[in-house]
């Protein structure tokens, strides 16, 4: 496979499935991705059917080929790691609420200001503005609404 992204940091700060499948393609092509998990870990780790490690199979697959590291963002200490985890990344994707990153001073204004080329994608199931901004969403139902099937 030919290693178009090599050279690339990207921070994968999600869990599940879409953020999962995004940076898989990115550390396919040559990416160094570091998947970035709370201390309990990725709740896709928990879907069925489990590999002989404990951890999902889908989890085991979507992760292949990336670096892992456990922070707690909701920490001084694991903020400020992330950020200078940050520091050095071109990508960084997060799937948190809506208004959580900025609520810790990790949004897109702020993290720029130490990295002004970071790319940043905030993934959210209906969007950060509009009337569905503020609704729980799930793969299932982005697929639906996409017409996206996985």
């Amino acid at each position: 496979m030919t290693q178009i992204f090599e050279g690339l940091r990207v921070l994968d700060f999600t869990e599940g499935m879409l953020g999962a499948v995004a940076t898989m393609v990115l550390s396919d092509y040559g990416a160094e991705v570091i998947k970035v998990e709370p201390p309990e870990g990725d709740y896709a780790r928990g879907f069925a059917p489990q590999t002989k490690s404990g951890d999902s199979a889908a989890f085991t697959l979507l992760n292949r080929n990336k670096k892992s590291v456990a922070l707690d963002k909701e920490t001084d200490e694991g903020r400020n790691s992330l950020k200078q985890l940050l520091s050095g990344a071109d990508i960084f994707i997060e799937d948190w609420e809506v208004g959580e990153a900025q609520s810790l001073g990790l949004d897109y204004d702020t993290l720029r200001q130490s990295n002004p080329g970071l790319i940043y994608c905030a993934i959210t199931p209906f969007g950060e503005k509009g009337v569905y901004k503020d609704l729980k969403g799930s793969e299932l139902v982005i697929q639906g609404m996409s017409d996206y099937w996985l």
